[in-house]
């Protein structure tokens, strides 16, 4: 190294390098938790394509600083790159923040109780005479393809609305089983 200015971009680059890995291996793991659970090569095609869209992403936001690289227009720029790169992956949290719903549906001896906690964390309450609760799909017509609902206690709620279309048919014949089980062991 001739000059110190030479040697100056090789922590900005390790910055750089660390904050992707650490961003890719939170993130990553955070989607493989909450996509896993749709099929062997899922949490592999989660990460392929995180990979893929920060590493496309970093590299053309960086690509124009490559030539700056030592000067003191780079160290100028630096900070909008390290804002535009943390937008990013805040965006990312956000998004995943806000499919957090949690939903808890107990059946017990004479109630059937529905607990569902929005993102925003609002929980709303359900509960029905276990007799009397029914379950039903709609094809068409709601806000989703194959849209589940409980009904009973004179409301009708949604269960199951974030699901994907085949998930929610299994939970239509897994309740339907369940309810039916249910009413056939009080006759």
């Amino acid at each position: 190294v001739e000059r110190p200015l030479d040697f100056s971009s090789f922590p900005t680059v390790l910055l750089a390098s660390l904050m992707l890995r650490l961003s890719l291996n939170i993130s990553s793991t955070k989607l493989i938790i909450g996509e896993g659970h749709t099929g062997t090569a899922a949490a592999g095609e989660v990460i392929q394509g995180f990979a893929s869209f920060i590493m496309t992403t970093f590299v053309l936001i960086t690509l124009p600083l490559y030539a700056l690289i030592g000067t003191i227009l780079f160290w100028a720029l630096l900070p909008f790159l390290m804002i535009t790169v943390g937008a990013i992956y805040f965006a990312i949290r956000k998004n995943f923040r806000d499919r957090s719903i949690i939903e808890r549906l107990t059946l017990d001896a004479e109630q059937f109780h529905l607990l569902r906690q929005e993102a925003s964390g609002e929980q709303k309450d359900w509960e029905c005479n276990a007799y009397w609760a029914r379950v039903h799909m709609h094809e068409t017509g709601g806000p989703v393809p194959n849209y589940v609902t409980l009904s009973g206690n004179g409301r009708e709620v949604e269960i199951g609305a974030f699901l994907s279309e085949d998930e929610r048919v299994e939970l239509f014949s897994e309740l339907q089983v369940r309810f039916n089980d249910y009413r056939n062991r009080l006759t």
